[in-house]
């Protein structure tokens, strides 16, 4: 009987040990940064001259619009590995900078602060248009494409659009 309790403890442990290892470890820590007074009002500013009313506004900065609550069963948080389909616009001129919608799959915390922030009230299924200001996204790092054109210029405010397809 003692052999047989002490087979299964041995069991039990070699199967606990071999989840601790498998489980993933999240180290994102919440984005904890606000856009200053100057980036909020103008991104109001913008809207308002472009008569999009129909925003909510974080706490950070971000105006943004739920067009589709989404219906998965899961919220996304910042370890979440998304699969998206997304537009990036600048807001100076409309152009898009993703040359479209394109797809995108990603973990949550590796991507701006602007969308760590709003992404997680979408669910699966979901659909939402941020407005951002620099602060939020690249701030004064320019982004350029593969052919070493600058696609974001420094300071820009821009517009994404975001299907989200999946989340895990």
């Amino acid at each position: 009987m003692k052999k047989n309790s002490m087979v299964l403890f041995v069991l039990v442990l070699i199967i606990a040990s071999c989840k601790k290892e498998t489980a993933a470890v999240c180290n994102f820590q919440p984005v904890n940064i606000s856009a200053p007074a100057a980036e909020k009002d103008s991104l109001q500013r913008y809207l308002n001259a472009h008569n999009i009313y129909n925003t909510t506004r974080d706490t950070t900065g971000v105006f943004y619009t739920i067009t589709s609550p989404g219906t998965g069963s899961v919220m996304p948080v910042l370890c979440s590995y998304l699969k998206t389909n997304y537009g990036g616009y600048l807001l100076e001129n409309g152009s898009s900078f993703t040359n479209g919608v394109v797809p995108g799959s990603f973990t949550l915390g590796d991507l701006i602060p602007a969308w760590q922030k709003v992404l997680p009230l979408v669910r699966a299924g979901g659909s939402i248009t941020m407005y951002v200001p620099p602060s939020l996204a690249y701030g004064s790092t320019p982004k350029y494409n593969a052919s070493g054109v600058v696609v974001i210029p420094a300071n820009s405010y821009l517009k994404f659009t975001v299907d989200i397809i999946e989340v895990q």
